[in-house]
């Protein structure tokens, strides 16, 4: 490659060297730089090695230099503007790319477009109260009427109309804060508020209000019907557990009540830990199932014929857990949450019960076994009035034994009474033989 015959003229300004334009230079401050460049590169920097296609002479007086030198210059110079060929493209500079500027500022635009409308609106809302305060404060329709015409605000009875063209945004607002306070007002009087589910082939709910979580429910159902507890709101969904005539539920939620369609009337509500249990049926031919209670009371019905006791009261609902204290025939208890269904059929419940010291008169609490018929043993409690006062027996439990039946359960009573008769060297025998099974790992609460 032939060297350079004349240096660019972009080379030439770089270096503040000046040309006549007919290869001619004219001395300028920076051509004693350039000279410096050129003495640097003649000093043995230019490659001249095998397949090297370009004169490696270096000759500045005839403007023809190698491309070491070309390379050198080229570090030294600044951008060149915009080629001819691109000359008529439009180029789109941003400096600040990926910033949050504009959308900072755009965020603030809606804010104050917000705070504005705010603004109006509460002025408009004071001169309505203002007109309405000169028109007597009359509550007649046509006053209300009269003192609302020119404001944005939507009047009763013209949901999704306004007075002035405010947008579908604000009336939607304006629609929920009204309904809201409807349903407050009826929730201060006792009504059902919107808000329910729609059931295909039963009919739309609502929710009744005035609920409270943990509520205790006795099962009332006349015939000796059971309660079905059920996984879900359907009626159609699996089955979980029936509930016995006087045994009782803790609800859970808010129940519903059918407004519309072939259940109307019926009201449905979810219980702990899990399912749902219908409350009352009376307006489609069923009874009604449940009514609240102040509490669940519970009596013990089962007598071991041991002095030491005849329901062990653990710390927990675990069979393993630690053992806090004993009950005996006809003591009265509470039932303080939901009960367990181990996987074998064992049934558990927590309680709260009066101690037996006369000096410590407290309530105690703890978990006992509340049937055990799934596996051959007894039926320990039996529901009782809420009214009954919580207290340990004041009877013997052989004057009780008359007027608490219990049905035996032979298999297991003679291995029962096997290790009471066990327990006199000392031994506490009052664990029946089910307390020693631990709890399964699959076992649900219900």
């Amino acid at each position: 490659m032939a060297g350079f015959s004349v240096p660019s003229p972009y080379l030439l300004q770089e270096f503040n060297i000046a040309s006549d334009g007919e290869g001619e230079r004219l001395e300028r401050p920076g051509e004693a730089h350039f000279q410096h460049l050129v003495a640097e590169a003649s000093e043995g920097d230019v490659y001249a090695g095998p397949g090297a296609n370009f004169n490696t002479g270096f000759e500045p007086n005839s403007k023809k230099y190698d491309i070491t030198l070309l390379l050198r210059c080229r570090e030294a110079m600044p951008a060149t503007t915009q080629p001819t060929e691109v000359s008529h493209l439009k180029f789109l500079i941003v400096p600040g790319h990926g910033a949050e500027e504009p959308a900072t500022e755009r965020d603030r635009g809606h804010e104050e477009k917000d705070r504005r409308r705010d603004r109006d609106r509460k002025a408009r809302r004071k001169e309505e109260k203002e007109k309405h305060a000169n028109n007597g404060g009359s509550s007649s329709r046509g006053a209300r009427d009269v003192a609302d015409i020119g404001s944005s605000e939507t009047l009763p009875g013209h949901r999704g109309t306004s007075w002035r063209g405010d947008d579908e945004r604000d009336r939607r607002r304006r629609r929920g804060k009204e309904e809201k306070a409807g349903g407050a007002d009826e929730n201060s009087g006792g009504g059902s508020n919107p808000g329910g589910r729609q059931v295909a082939d039963m009919g739309s709910t609502e929710i009744i209000s005035g609920f409270q979580r943990g509520t205790c429910w006795r099962n009332i159902g006349k015939d000796r019907l059971d309660v079905i507890v059920r996984e879900h709101f359907s009626l159609s969904s699996a089955e979980i557990l029936r509930v016995p005539p006087g045994h009782y539920v803790h609800q859970a939620g808010p129940a519903e009540v059918f407004v519309s369609g072939q259940a109307k009337g019926l009201q449905r509500m979810p219980i702990l830990p899990r399912g749902w249990v219908t409350v009352d049926a009376t307006s489609v031919g069923g009874p009604r199932y449940l009514e609240v209670v102040r509490s669940a009371r519970w009596r013990v019905v089962f007598s071991s014929g041991s002095t030491k006791g005849d329901v062990v009261v653990r710390s927990g609902a675990s069979l393993e857990s630690r053992e806090v204290a004993v009950l005996f025939f006809g003591t009265v208890v509470e039932q303080t949450g939901p009960h367990e269904v181990f996987e074998d059929g064992i049934e558990r419940m927590p309680i709260v019960f009066q101690s037996r010291e006369p000096s410590s008169p407290s309530e105690e609490r703890g978990w006992v076994t509340r049937d055990a018929t799934a596996k051959g043993g007894p039926r320990f409690f039996a529901p009782c009035g809420d009214t009954e006062p919580m207290r340990p027996p004041t009877q013997t439990p052989s004057s009780l034994a008359s007027d608490f039946p219990v049905e035996p359960r032979e298999p297991f009573l003679n291995s029962h009474r096997s290790a009471v008769a066990a327990s006199s060297g000392g031994g506490d025998a009052r664990g029946a033989p089910y307390e020693q099974s631990s709890r399964a790992p699959g076992s649900r609460n219900w």
